[in-house]
């Protein structure tokens, strides 16, 4: 099982392979946006991590997201949505979407989780 640390860790590679993209420019807003929900899978994993949770797949992830941190509950599902949607069913987001609400969704969910964590796990 990854430790809190190496979610951390992961969170933050999933949000720079996002973060990378030109979005003034860039085809691959799908990329970003699924990129920026993995970073948020991670923040959570993080979390449920130092609860001694290890949800096996997304409908157990979920479930522990609505019972543990629902004050993320919204912003997860949001990210979560626009990425299987972006993924599967070929929807386009816009350059305005993500800075207008899934750039947003991930900050809300990392200040939540970093706060939760402490500085000790967030320091480096």
């Amino acid at each position: 099982m990854p430790q809190i640390e190496d979610h951390i860790e992961y969170a933050k590679h999933n949000e720079s392979f996002a973060d990378s993209f030109d979005l003034a420019t860039t085809n691959y807003t799908d990329w970003i946006v699924t990129g920026k929900f993995y970073a948020a899978l991670h923040y959570v994993e993080a979390c449920l991590a130092m609860y001694g949770e290890h949800p096996e797949n997304h409908p157990a992830r979920d479930s522990h997201v609505r019972r543990t941190l629902p004050a993320i509950g919204n912003d997860y599902r949001k990210l979560k949505d626009d990425s299987i949607n972006a993924r599967y069913y070929g929807f386009r987001i816009t350059e305005e979407e993500i800075k207008r609400t899934v750039s947003p969704s991930l900050d809300a969910i990392k200040s939540h989780i970093l706060q939760l964590l402490g500085p000790t796990l967030t320091d480096n």
